[in-house]
């Protein structure tokens, strides 16, 4: 049986206005303190050998504020 081991990452500005999410930030904000967009730091895992299996809207007030990504990855034996 496949363990699995798992990550999030919480996208890190204001994502999106009521109503309509602004995509083109995935790529185009970058974090202020890594200075890597979500884009980058979803190819930074992938190439860790993590897989993105879920993308969830955190909301306040009906307005998501966040994306929280899940990536999962096997766990090799013997560890």
């Amino acid at each position: 049986m496949t363990k699995w081991e798992l990550s999030t990452y919480p996208s890190g500005e204001l994502y999106s206005v009521t109503g309509s999410v602004a995509v083109e930030r995935l790529w185009k904000d970058k974090d202020k303190k890594t200075g890597l967009s979500d884009w980058d730091e979803i190819i930074r895992r992938a190439n860790e050998g993590w897989e993105l299996v879920s993308v969830t809207p955190l909301a306040w007030n009906g307005t998501v504020q966040r994306l929280l990504y899940t990536f999962k990855r096997p766990i090799e034996e013997g560890q």
